[in-house]
């Protein structure tokens, strides 16, 4: 499988790339939270990086009328505790999203599943809460 992109490659060279993907990073560790805590969120580094491109998805395209909420899989083999197992999806292994996309297939919204949250109703609930924060306007 061929992972080169061209327009990357003439920019840049894999020396250059390799030390930006090893210092690449998206917040000051200082401000950590306790690992302790219930409910820690797996993702806090994260939030401001995702929601910027939330914010540049809303803006630069407009959705179909015609949308879909699917569960999707990125696949990783890696060892970290948002990983899930799916037998039945063609991406066995991976991080589990929750994805809103339109009729083109443009993915204009996502959440990622970090696993179950203590103190969380019953596990079936997680269907419509998934759908209900997927499909609201914001």
């Amino acid at each position: 499988m061929e992972l080169r992109d061209s327009d990357i490659s003439t920019l840049t060279s894999r020396t250059r790339f390799d030390w930006l993907l090893g210092n690449f990073h998206l917040d000051d560790n200082a401000l950590q939270p306790n690992h302790e805590i219930p409910n820690f969120d797996k993702l806090y580094k994260l939030p401001p990086f995702l929601n910027s491109l939330l914010r540049n998805f809303s803006f630069y395209y407009k959705m179909h009328e015609t949308i879909s909420i699917d569960e999707s899989m990125i696949c990783f083999k890696g060892r970290l505790s948002i990983r899930q197992y799916m037998p039945n999806k063609s991406i066995k292994w991976g991080y589990k999203v929750w994805t809103r996309a339109d009729i083109n297939g443009y993915i204009n919204d996502f959440q990622i599943y970090t696993g179950k949250v203590i103190n969380e109703t019953a596990e079936k609930q997680l269907g419509p809460r998934v759908v209900t924060d997927l499909t609201a306007l914001r």
